[in-house]
Parts: C-alpha cells; structure tokens; sequence
C-alpha cells in the first residue's frame, strides 16, 4: 500500500536505499556473459482519463497542467526496465530504464534537440568497493537525489505531481556513491555535470560539474520514533548551471511519528537558489490513511512562490484522492487537484482517473 511503501520507494528513487529493480568489485574487466535467469525485466503501462479548467493568467506549473493535458483519454507511458541487481559477493550489475509512449518526450534526455517517443529513464552501473560496510557506486544516468515525487508514475501518490516537482532537477550524468554507516543512518554524495536541464550529455561549463549530497535518518525499532514511522531525508544539489547563473536546490521531508494505526503525515520542502536573484520555496504536507487492505486516502497540500520556472506568487494546491485496489497489479487511483495563485483569474482544477499496472 501506499503508506507502507512510499517512504523507501522515495529513498529508493534517490539512490539512499537499494531495492529490486534498483538493487546494486569485479577484479578484472572480462567479456559480460548473460545469464536468463540472472537479469530481471519490470515495468508498468500507465493510462488516464483526466478534465480541467485552465484559467487566462497562464495556468499552474504541475506536471500535466495545461488544456493540451486534459479533457481527454492519456494513454501516457511504457516504462520498461532491465536490470541485474548487484550481487552479495559484490558481482557488479546495471540499470536501463525506458520509458516508450507520448509523454516519453517530456524527459528530453536525448542529447540534443527535442525529445521523441522512446527516451531513457535511467542507463547506469552499480559497482561496489569493499569500504567498510560498502561503498556503493552508481555511474552513468540515474535520478536526482532531491524531491518527495519523481518522474514514474508507479512511485507517487497523486497521478499530478506537485509544484515541488516542478521546480527540482530530476536526472544527472556522472557518478554518485551511496554508503550505510550504521543501521540508521544513509549517506549519498556524488559529481555530475552542471547541466540543469534533461539533456542527457548537456554541460553549460566545459569540465565543470556540479554536487550532490544527502542524509537519511531512520531510528531503530523498538524506539517509539522507529515504531511510529518517524525519518528524516536532507538532499542537496548545487553549482548547476553556468558560472554566471548556477542555481542550487535544497531538499528536506520529515515522516511524522503518528501513533494512530493506519495514519502516516510527512512534511517536505524544496528550496531553490539562483545567482541571478530568483528563487522558489515550496512547501508540502502529505497525508495517507489507509482505510482497508485496498483503500488509502490521500491528501496533499502546498504553498509558497516560485520566482524561477512560473513567476508566480502566495502558490496554494490542494489534492485529494483515494486508491483502490480493486484489481492485481493494478493501481487504481481518483483525484482532485485544485491550485491558486496570486494574480489568477480563476482556480485550476483537475479530476483525474489513473490506472498503472505493474509487472
């Protein structure tokens, strides 16, 4: 269920936390011999139906805002990924993710130009040095290390995702290190070209990279913290962009110790800095109760200003949903979604009726 699940599929996405097919040192390098059973193949197909109002002042900046997105039946995306998880005995392994479909392009990870039909979630290699409890090593594409949402559909509560999504970075080239220190605590630091946008090789610095760096916390069971769900995540991207005009993004989410079975709050916030004075501050709460064994409730409030992607002041987003599980592998999810603004001439609402199946 979403509750359950949420939490570590957000660590996962940023690196902190392995898990299938995202799990993670060769001695020598040697011809790759492929073995059937050791490669694993995921994916899901997502499909919608969504409808709208848009208002004149320009609409909101989610991520399928817009009249071209709604009023109409989406058939949104394939996402086929192949993978062979990184071995006990430190057999290195690899990730390629693809997305295929009309909202492929929206990645734009191509090297150049416009994005098309087939487009690369991720393409990397998971390599481990044998430091202490292990050094984990990810180098090629792979997803950014700050945010609460990210770019698969099967990973997010809402269909739509938020405002804080639309204002961080979502893939880097270069190379990333993830480290378990102890049972509680999960670092992750890494270079990757100063490139902000999606191209896939794109650099706006010639031999210039960026940073990135994060810090997860999650306390020990039998501790009330541990027991009632409690974390912390803090992430960090920054010096992307050009000498002139790099931007940093900052990234913090709490999960609240709720002690009421079935409730889970979690808090999150996204900062961003650019040296030509503009700004954004988005702010989110998240709220999940799960009703039955196949019903969750979901809400999802934001507020703030985005000064750099929409110009938009004193920003308010409400959503709510339920997801049903009414059949296998199937994620079934109804929202509504309604945003305003300073300045707008009407609120921006969306319903929505998605349907993710999972293999």
């Amino acid at each position: 269920m979403i509750k359950t699940n949420k939490w570590t599929m957000a660590l996962a996405a940023a690196g902190v936390v392995t898990l299938s097919p995202f799990a993670q040192a060769q001695e020598a390098v040697a011809p790759a011999e492929v073995e059937s059973a050791s490669i694993e193949l995921s994916g899901y197909v997502a499909t919608a139906y969504a409808m709208g109002s848009h208002p004149a002042s320009g609409g909101g900046n989610t991520f399928n805002s817009g009249s071209g997105s709604t009023d109409k039946f989406r058939m949104d995306i394939v996402s086929l990924t192949l993978s062979k998880p990184m071995g006990e005995d430190g057999t290195s392994g690899f990730n390629l993710g693809m997305w295929i479909g009309p909202e492929a392009s929206d990645l734009g990870t191509q090297d150049s130009g416009s994005g098309g039909t087939l487009e690369l979630m991720e393409a990397n290699i998971n390599m481990m040095v044998d430091v202490g409890t292990g050094l984990n090593l990810t180098a090629g594409l792979w997803g950014t290390v700050v945010g609460y949402e990210v770019y698969d559909y099967s990973a997010n509560a809402f269909y739509e995702r938020g405002w804080g999504f639309a204002v961080e970075p979502t893939h880097h080239v270069g190379v990333k290190a993830d480290y378990q220190l102890n049972d509680n605590i999960g670092l992750t630091f890494g270079v990757a070209n100063d490139y902000d946008g999606f191209n896939t090789n794109a650099t706006d610095d010639a031999g210039s990279v960026g940073y990135l760096g994060a810090i997860s916390y999650t306390p020990s069971e039998g501790t009330y913290l541990g027991d009632n769900g409690f974390g912390v995540y803090v992430g960090a991207v920054l010096g992307m962009g050009a000498d002139s005009d790099e931007t940093d993004y900052y990234y913090a989410a709490v999960n609240l110790p709720i002690p009421v079975e079935g409730l889970s709050v979690d808090l999150a916030a996204d900062w961003v800095d650019d040296d030509s004075g503009a700004d954004a501050e988005i702010y989110q709460v998240y709220a999940f109760y799960e009703l039955s064994e196949t019903v969750t409730l979901m809400g999802r409030y934001e507020f703030g200003d985005d000064d750099i992607t929409t110009t938009k002041s004193d920003i308010k987003s409400y959503a709510i949903g339920v997801d049903y599980a009414l059949w296998d592998g199937v994620q079934t999810r109804l929202e509504y979604m309604t945003s305003d603004w300073e300045g707008a001439s009407a609120d921006e609402e969306s319903i929505t009726l998605s349907l993710v199946y999972s293999f």
